[in-house]
């Protein structure tokens, strides 16, 4: 055992490489992974209700005891000043994830712009899902609303969908 400051950053070097043969607990370990680009164009989103974005990303787990990470990266800009604010969330095969679809504006991102229209804005929304339904195949979809915002895509700035599944 080591006194609690034996060991400090000025005595060990981290960028060298390191042969543990214990075991690491406490981390999770990457199992999968699946990358979806949306780059059809721009979707327009001026609904005060979640309405399908027609963007999908369908994955099959290896195991329901794992964990899946959804990382989504967007642009977006408002077409006009004003109006309400806008918001995304997740749904499982047309469904709401009854742990994030619920909140207003939507559940896992929200935006409001009054002004500047030219203004692109861009961000990732994250989720990690407390379980995984089923070893079969999930279509998840992004549902957004919002007044007249337009979610810009193309194939130099694409909404970029990454699943990992974690143990």
């Amino acid at each position: 055992a080591f006194a609690d400051d034996a060991i400090t950053a000025d005595k060990i070097n981290l960028a060298d490489n390191f042969a543990f043969t214990g075991t690491v607990t406490g981390a999770g370990k990457v199992i999968n992974s699946s990358r979806a680009l949306y780059t059809s164009g721009t979707i327009t989103v001026n609904s005060s209700s979640l309405a399908d974005s027609g963007f999908d990303h369908t994955y099959t787990a290896s195991s329901t005891s794992n964990k899946l990470l959804h990382m989504i990266q967007a642009t977006w800009r408002k077409n006009t000043a004003g109006g309400s604010a806008g918001g995304a969330t997740i749904y499982a095969n047309d469904s709401a994830i009854s742990e994030i679809s619920s909140a207003d504006p939507g559940g896992l991102g929200a935006w409001h712009q009054d002004g500047a229209t030219t203004d692109i804005k861009s961000g990732t929304i994250h989720y990690m899902s407390a379980n995984i339904a089923s070893t079969s195949a999930i279509k998840y979809s992004l549902y957004w609303r919002g007044g007249d915002f337009q979610i810009n895509n193309s194939s130099t700035a694409p909404i970029i969908w990454t699943i990992l599944e974690i143990a």
